[in-house]
């Protein structure tokens, strides 16, 4: 049987660095299971130097192989190409890794969530991961509130204050 894969975008990774919770990533998603493209580091570097040192929390990871850094095919990098007429480079690179490779693509993002619906894919974000950890009894829902609460001040727009608003 496969292991099931994770895409995350830069986004949804930055989320959990800044409010320093990329360890709960790391125990929800073990060795090989949270993934990322070199579209994806690159939108960190760039994260990471304009300012936003929380981030080296995901290239330490990344370092010791804990987020397993994934390259494109050369028939995934043709979809990839495709995809950038709509999507930025690190969505469409995960988009393309998902629908070749069978995988869920992490994201927050509106539109590439919308593509991954057009193509049966699929799709989870920064709530999602919360309320599965709230499920999985990794966070209680106070924990995770507090989380969310943490993300918001640090710059995610969440359309809820509180995992029981999804409900």
């Amino acid at each position: 049987m496969r292991k099931a894969v994770w895409f995350f975008d830069s986004v949804t990774l930055s989320n959990f660095a800044l409010a320093n919770q990329v360890d709960l990533l790391l125990r929800r998603y073990p060795a090989g299971r949270l993934c990322v493209t070199t579209q994806v580091v690159d939108e960190v570097l760039n994260g990471l130097q304009s300012g936003h040192g929380a981030l080296n929390s995901i290239l330490a990871a990344l370092e010791r192989g804990a987020i397993h850094h994934v390259s494109l095919s050369p028939a995934e990098f043709r979809r990839y190409q495709g995809l950038l007429a709509t999507l930025g480079a690190g969505e469409a690179s995960l988009i393309a890794l998902a629908a070749g490779r069978k995988g869920t693509v992490v994201t927050d993002d509106r539109h590439a969530r919308s593509v991954c619906r057009e193509l049966h894919l699929s799709v989870t974000g920064t709530l999602g991961i919360l309320k599965a950890a709230c499920a999985e009894g990794m966070l209680t829902e106070e924990g995770a509130d507090k989380v969310l609460a943490d993300m918001i001040r640090k710059g995610f727009y969440s359309p809820v204050r509180k995992l029981a608003d999804l409900e």
